[in-house]
This record gives structure tokens, C-alpha cells and sequence, in this order.
């Protein structure tokens, strides 16, 4: 039993410590994470719109998923040919297992 608890508060441990420098970096390099409710959102709009306010079109990455992969490259090749402006980074995320990160994956991570 003991065993067990040991085990899940090692993983909450590094899960917390893995969301805390994070955030520090979000924080401290000035990231800004933004949802999407259309098929493009803000990366999507030409630099002048007001289709998002207070927000402009100065992105440089997208994180996406393996399904949604295919919807950025779309995105970059809309914002190159439609909008003359340079296409995003696209940066996938990469699942270990169907319902969440492993602790070896949160182990390496916090190692590395």
C-alpha cells in the first residue's frame, strides 16, 4: 500500500515541478498561449484584422496535435499564399500512452 502512494506522489511531484517551469518559462519569455474557436483563429487572420482584438498577428510557433497536424500545415500554406506572410513553426506534441504522460516520460523530462 505504501508502495503505491509512494509511487503516485513521486509522479505528482514531478508533474507539479514539470508545470511549475513551465509556466516560468511562459512567463519569462513573454509566450502567449491563445485558443482557437475557428479553423485558423489569430494565426489565421491578416495582420490588420479586428477579428481578434487585441491581438496581432505576430505568432511564430503552433502547437498542435498528431490530429491536428494536418490542419497547420494547412494554416501555413493559407498564411503564405493568401495572406503574404511567413508560415509558423509547427511544433507536435508527442502522447506516450492514450490517456496521459508516463512517469518514465516525466522522469527523462525532468532529467534532460
Amino acid at each position: 500500500m505504501f508502495r503505491v502512494i509512494n509511487v503516485y506522489v513521486s509522479i505528482f511531484y514531478d508533474v507539479v515541478l514539470i508545470l511549475y517551469c513551465y509556466l516560468f518559462y511562459i512567463v519569462s519569455t513573454g509566450i502567449r498561449c491563445v485558443p482557437i474557436s475557428d479553423e485558423y483563429g489569430p494565426p489565421g487572420q491578416p495582420p490588420e484584422s479586428e477579428s481578434y482584438p487585441g491581438l496581432q498577428n505576430d505568432f511564430d510557433a503552433l502547437v498542435l496535435s498528431h490530429e491536428t497536424l494536418p490542419t497547420g500545415r494547412k494554416l501555413n500554406r493559407y498564411r503564405e499564399d493568401t495572406l503574404g506572410i511567413p508560415p509558423l513553426k509547427l511544433l507536435c506534441t508527442q502522447r506516450t500512452e492514450p490517456h496521459g504522460m508516463s512517469s518514465t516520460a516525466l522522469r527523462r523530462i525532468r532529467s534532460s
